[in-house]
């Protein structure tokens, strides 16, 4: 059987820094030793188009980086076009909060959308109408991506691999 090169390749997405020195480093090393070429966000977005499953390890602090949210939308619209499999981590938080927008964790991304409206040129329409769609498409990207079954990341890192590497295997 012929495996897709894009199924070999895997994007991580991350929502706090911390996590790459300790679980992504580990989940990268598994990955690549069973021949995955893996990306970490860090490298350019284009990355994403090139692989054929996204970790995302939603955290806390995700919805605080503007990056990772702009991110989520480009694996969303990959995943509706059925170009990549989207593997949702929940790191240290339920489900629940990131799924339904709700909490904390709504409160963090209304504070980065605020900045964000902040920023817009007040008589620019087009500009707010831009910021507004950018602004909703990250709310469905979190919402239908973390809706699609995922991980708690109590179940250690060696899971995600296994996960990960089925997910690549199809």
């Amino acid at each position: 059987m012929k495996i897709d090169p894009l199924s070999q390749r895997v994007f991580i997405g991350l929502g706090e820094k911390h996590l790459g020195k300790f679980l992504v480093s580990s989940l990268k090393e598994e990955l690549e030793s069973n021949q995955i070429l893996v990306y970490v966000e860090d490298e350019t977005k284009s990355r994403i188009k090139e692989s054929g499953v996204a970790v995302v390890f939603f955290s806390k602090k995700y919805p605080n980086s503007e990056k990772c949210l702009d991110e989520l939308v480009e694996i969303k619209k990959l995943m509706d076009a059925g170009k990549i499999d989207p593997l949702p981590v929940f790191y240290s938080l339920k489900d629940e909060p990131v799924k339904n927008l709700k909490g904390y964790f709504l409160n963090r991304l209304l504070k980065i959308e605020n900045e964000v409206r902040k920023n817009i040129k007040t008589r620019d329409d087009k500009s707010i109408l831009d910021t507004e769609a950018k602004i909703w498409g990250w709310r469905d990207a979190l919402s239908s991506i973390a809706s699609r079954p995922g991980l708690s990341y109590e179940l250690r890192y060696i899971t995600i691999c296994v996960c990960v590497f089925l997910l690549c295997q199809h």
